[in-house]
């Protein structure tokens, strides 16, 4: 990739072709030499706008090996344009491992068993009518509430 160099005189300096502004979306001048700023690319989408290769395939009924030459012009060679292909899988394989192996240990650390406080003793419980509501018992050592339901025959 290529940096553009800013002339300081403004007189040199290049200018948006639909406005005159000296501040350009420099991805449009780097990579297809064209001085446009970013709000005017934005305002003429229709003549602006990318393709992607699905669409540069449908709309222009452009083949596969049509499609390659620009690939060609774009990365040198076929074996370049495989080569950064493999590059981009690989590098989408190790994303996904990345995360697998995240969520693993978050999953991990989630169910350890060493973090789970261990109770010296089983607990027990002991209820007793709740003094504050009727029908209901209370245990003493924890504090829980059960509804007693009382059938008479």
């Amino acid at each position: 990739m290529t940096t553009i160099a800013v002339p300081l005189d403004p007189d040199f300096a290049p200018e948006c072709v639909e406005c005159g502004s000296l501040d350009l979306d420099r991805r449009y001048v780097e990579h297809f030499d064209v001085n446009v700023r970013w709000a005017c690319k934005e305002k003429l989408p229709e003549k602006y706008a990318l393709l992607t290769k699905t669409e540069a395939r449908q709309d222009y009924l452009l083949t596969e090996e049509e499609l390659t030459v620009v690939g060609n012009f774009k990365w040198g060679s076929l074996d370049a344009m495989d080569a950064e292909y493999a590059r981009r899988e690989d590098d989408k394989v190790k994303r996904k491992e990345t995360k697998f192996k995240k969520k693993l240990a978050q999953l991990r650390n989630a169910t350890r068993t060493s973090l789970w406080a261990e109770q010296e003793e089983a607990h027990v419980h002991d209820f007793k009518p709740d003094e504050d509501k009727e029908g209901f018992d209370v245990c003493e050592g924890c504090g829980m509430q059960v509804e007693v339901n009382i059938i008479e025959l």
